[in-house]
């Protein structure tokens, strides 16, 4: 009984969480690029 795993399962992709995380990344990379230019900018 505990064996059987149903079609979801093997075909669930979390596209919400994956699409997530994309966004996360993207604002992290713009605030730190943000920062960077900031301290180029001082020099």
């Amino acid at each position: 009984m505990m064996d059987t795993k149903s079609t979801n399962d093997e075909q669930f992709k979390p596209y919400g969480t994956i699409a997530f995380m994309v966004v996360l990344f993207i604002l992290t990379a713009l605030v730190w690029f943000s920062v960077y230019y900031i301290q180029i900018d001082r020099t």
